[in-house]
This record gives C-alpha cells, sequence and structure tokens, in this order.
C-alpha cells in the first residue's frame, strides 16, 4: 500500500461521523486564514510582513484596507488583492506579492510593473497638482486634467519618473490600458445607479476618480457624455438627457469642487465643461 494511500485511510479513520463539527484540542485556536483566502487575510499577512522587516507604525484604513505610514509612504492592499483574486494560482500569487515587500520588481521594467501602475488624476492649476519629474499624461486634450503615473507595488506606491516612462518606450495608450485593468481588477462593476442615466464610482478605495478609465464605463446601460471628477476620491458620469440631475447633484456637493467633464460625440475626449 502506497504512503499516500495510508494516509487517506488515517484520515477516512480519524475523520468525524457526518454532519458532526470538527472539536479543537482543549486551549487549541483555529487556524488562520491563509492570506489567499480573502482580503482581509491578505491584508494581516501584509502588515505583518511590514513590521517582521521593522517598518514603523503606519495607520491603517481598515474600510479601505489601506495604509498611510510616517515616512510618506502609501499602500494599496486591495489593488493587490485584486490581482490574487484573480490569479489563476491565487495561494502561489499571494507569496509573490508579499515577497515582493522586501524584492520589489525594477521599475525601469514596463512588463514587470504594468499590473501595478496607477494613473492619479489632479487639476493641473493646483500648486500641489504634480512633483518635479514625475511622469504625467494628459487626461484633457485641453490640459485641465493630467494623470500623474505611478506604481502601487508591494511594499508601497512610488511615483515615476519622468526618464524612467520615457524608457519603458510604450505609447501613452498602453499606459492607460494598463491603469485600465488595474482598477478593474480591483472591482469589475465599480459603478453604483443614482437614478435613470447617472452613476456613480462607488468602490471607495481611493481610485474612484481613475474609474474614468474603467472598461466598466462602457457597459453601463446608458452612454456616458457628462462626468464630475473629485481627484483623489469620486466619480460621477450621465448622460446627455440628465446633466441638469448631474449639475443639480454637484451644487450639493460637500468637499472639494469637480472637474466637470463632457464629450459630443461620445466618442471624442472627455473636455472641460462649464454649465
Amino acid at each position: 500500500m502506497s504512503l499516500l494511500a495510508v494516509m487517506l485511510l488515517g484520515i477516512g479513520c480519524t475523520a468525524a461521523p457526518d454532519g458532526a463539527e470538527p472539536q479543537l484540542p482543549a486551549g487549541a485556536r483555529p487556524p488562520e486564514p491563509a492570506p489567499h483566502e480573502g482580503l482581509d487575510a491578505f491584508a494581516d499577512a501584509y502588515r505583518a510582513r511590514l513590521l517582521a522587516r521593522g517598518d514603523p507604525a503606519c495607520t491603517w484604513q481598515h474600510d479601505r484596507a489601506t495604509a498611510r505610514c510616517p515616512d510618506g509612504r502609501r499602500h494599496d492592499v486591495p489593488a493587490l488583492w485584486g490581482i490574487v483574486s484573480a490569479a489563476t494560482d491565487p495561494p502561489s500569487t499571494a507569496r509573490a506579492l508579499l515577497a515582493m515587500i522586501d524584492s520589489p520588481p525594477p521599475v525601469a521594467d514596463f512588463d514587470a510593473v504594468a499590473p501595478f501602475i496607477h494613473l492619479r488624476p489632479v487639476k493641473t492649476d493646483e500648486a500641489t497638482a504634480t512633483p518635479d519629474g514625475v511622469a504625467t499624461i494628459p487626461a484633457t486634450p485641453d490640459g485641465v486634467l493630467h494623470w500623474v503615473v505611478e506604481l502601487g507595488l508591494p511594499g508601497g506606491i512610488v511615483p515615476v519618473g519622468r526618464e524612467v516612462r520615457a524608457g519603458w518606450g510604450v505609447p501613452d495608450e498602453v499606459v492607460l490600458d494598463a491603469a485600465g485593468a488595474h482598477v478593474d481588477r480591483v472591482d469589475p462593476r465599480p459603478f453604483w445607479p443614482l437614478g435613470p442615466g447617472i452613476a456613480r464610482a462607488r468602490v471607495g478605495d481611493g481610485h474612484d476618480a481613475a474609474r474614468l478609465l474603467s472598461a466598466a464605463l462602457h457597459r453601463l446601460d446608458f452612454e456616458p457624455r457628462r462626468a464630475a471628477v473629485v481627484v483623489d476620491d469620486a466619480l460621477v458620469v450621465a448622460d446627455a438627457d440628465h446633466e441638469d440631475a448631474l449639475r443639480a447633484l454637484v451644487a450639493g456637493w460637500g468637499g472639494p469642487d469637480p472637474v466637470l467633464l463632457r464629450r459630443d460625440p461620445p466618442a471624442e475626449p472627455w473636455r472641460a465643461w462649464s454649465p
């Protein structure tokens, strides 16, 4: 009899009767979930890895499973979990991403870092819009919005310098496609209807504004021709027939003023809109 058969026979003899809950020995604790068994388990393993390498205590936003650390580094765990949950081998992928905390891929290798590309929209007329030397891509032909290029690597989000971006040797469209795939991995159905012909991105992970790049935008049951973008926070889209509803929503908006965009016809790029 093979060793495997003996093991299976032993399991069969000691298993709990059908319908009975298996009992843990007295004082024993149930096993911790493996990192690939859910966002919470992955976030716990990620946080433990940071602590094990001596990182300073970080402030965790448990509703978003993200962290901001004293060294200024941000950690986007939900986006990394999106890679794990979409993988054909989640256990191996989770282990590989956690190992990258200590050994991240080289930022100059586009193929290696493409799954981690973030594009963050900024108003170009704000003093805090774009740090010196960081790569940007125009989000609107009229220059109202730009995308700041970042990498949400295991170990923390890092900005991409202009020289690194030039060294990738790929057109802006390829970077935009990679960033769209990135937000779609986190949630392929990120839009929540607010009414006929109007919806908002509702994931709440700090990248909702970047879902202007999401493929889900084109799967709505209306053609998005109007948009209100709150940089680093929110996105609301509407069709042309419901722009009054979007204007009313914007009028009562609390917080930063959104950038208003429109496109007519819908195949055209987004441009600034002043209703």
